[in-house]
């Protein structure tokens, strides 16, 4: 009768364990679940809190002066200041979005990207919502952009091939550049 007893015992331990592994396993789906939800939800909150770079640039306008430093960095040999009107589109060099200048000598098109930051694992990799950068040819230099964006504003600095660096300011215009 004590060996029915054992048995019993050792039945009721192993389906105890059964248990606490089925518990544990329906715990790590929930969590991996969860986890999954989470992953999403922080993916996608960046893009509804203002999105990508391009998101805020394409369909706009702005007015841009641009100071160009010709001479080593730091001490201009010679300095110009130009104005220009950029509009910034979709479907142009870039398979991302495009600066177009208007007017003038800078009337120029540029292919433009959001910058990323993160490793070279793509999973770590992020779109920037308010940097970008822009390369394209401008008066037979190569010219390469970059910009940020602080609300109706933008700002940065360039450089040419042939050495000249440029500073620039650019505010957002309610209308399309004429």
């Amino acid at each position: 009768m004590s060996h029915g007893k054992t048995n019993v015992l050792e039945f009721s331990r192993k389906e105890g364990s059964e248990n606490r592994t089925m518990t544990r396993s329906a715990s790590f789906l929930a969590l991996r679940v969860l986890s999954t939800f989470v992953t999403v939800l922080l993916c996608t909150s960046s893009e509804s809190s203002g999105g990508t770079c391009q998101d805020k640039l394409v369909g706009n306008s702005y007015d841009c002066t641009y100071a160009f430093n010709f001479g080593q960095s730091g001490i201009g040999v010679g300095f110009i200041t130009k104005h220009n009107c950029v509009e910034f589109v979709t479907g142009g060099l870039s398979e991302n979005f495009d600066l177009v200048g208007v007017l003038g000598s800078l009337a120029s098109e540029f292919g433009c990207a959001c910058q990323t930051t993160g490793g070279l694992d793509a999973r770590s990799l992020h779109i920037s919502a308010n940097a970008y950068e822009c390369v394209g040819g401008s008066s037979g230099n190569v010219v390469q952009f970059h910009g940020k964006i602080d609300s109706n504003r933008l700002h940065g600095q360039a450089s040419e091939e042939n050495g000249a660096y440029i500073v620039f300011d650019c505010k957002k215009l309610s209308t399309a550049c004429m």
